[in-house]
């Protein structure tokens, strides 16, 4: 097996060291507080005080949805990303990925939360740089593992002219849309996502004078009948949405292009294997 790289043990360190952290002192915040140590709850008082982390003091509901996906889906996570980096395994690339694109864009809401939620001091520009890290590494991890291949450490391709033959082998031609039903659901449904996030959703956070008067008028309609308190909020609890759009969908598309070449150059050359035992 092949010596394991310096971003590899950097990413089993963190991973390793964030399992105790969520289950002693995350959880803390939508769990009994019986079921945790003296010191636990010792350190998590200590860091409200010193750090004046009103988020935690104060956890608000959405705050604790927010712990109880780390719960419920990163701490899998952490363990099985473990093992996947240990023994470098190739499925740790897809789930990287995933919690990576996940773990960043639930951060985002609280750094706009700390930053924006309340009048801006050194002690929220403090508590949001001790947050940052949070956003950062699995943004990063996320990055390397769509950009790169791995356990390989080649890129997919080394120049444009090889990705595009790589994309769109000259020789296959990938069946239509029409007989992909399922590709043809995500396809029509990233198109009119687009209009969607354009026009609707960034007026969360966007000037709404930019915006055409039917668009803005569609919002307060939505809000008004459906007594969706969440369109308008500020900034910090709209976001999120954007970076789904605007960060997820791009690295989605290029696995899928991915994907989509592998298949095809496999069944190219499955079928030029069948061609050749033909007489």
């Amino acid at each position: 097996m092949a010596r394991r790289s310096a971003f590899e043990h950097v990413f089993i360190l963190w991973f390793v060291l964030h399992i105790p952290i969520t289950l002693l002192v995350d959880a803390q915040s939508v769990l009994p507080s019986h079921w945790f140590p003296s010191f636990a709850k010792q350190l998590v008082k200590w860091h409200v005080e010193t750090n004046s982390d009103w988020l935690v003091g104060t956890n608000p509901l959405w705050f604790q949805s927010l712990i109880c996906a780390e719960l419920l889906f990163q701490l899998p996570c952490f363990v099985l990303l473990v093992i996947g980096l240990m023994k470098r395994k190739r499925w740790t690339r897809t789930l990287s990925i995933v919690y990576g694109i996940h773990a960043a864009t639930t951060f985002i809401p609280i750094t706009g939360e700390i930053l924006f939620g309340r009048p801006m001091t050194p002690e929220s520009i403090k508590l949001a740089a001790i947050y940052l890290p949070y956003l950062l590494m699995p943004a990063i991890l996320a990055l390397r593992m769509a950009l790169f291949p791995y356990p390989d450490q080649s890129p997919l391709w080394q120049s444009t002219k090889d990705m595009v033959s790589k994309i769109v082998p000259s020789n296959t031609r990938p069946p239509s849309l029409l007989r992909r039903p399922f590709d043809l659901v995500y396809v029509l449904y990233f198109f009119s996502h687009v209009p969607i996030t354009v026009l609707f959703d960034a007026q969360s956070i966007v000037p709404r004078e930019v915006f055409p008067a039917w668009a803005t008028g569609a919002m307060d309609w939505h809000a008004r009948v459906n007594s969706d308190h969440l369109v308008g909020e500020s900034l910090h609890r709209s976001i999120n949405i954007l970076v789904l759009a605007y960060l997820l969908t791009p690295l989605a598309l290029k696995r899928t292009l991915e994907m989509s070449y592998t298949s095809v150059h496999h069944q190219h050359q499955r079928l030029r294997a069948y061609l050749h035992l033909l007489p």
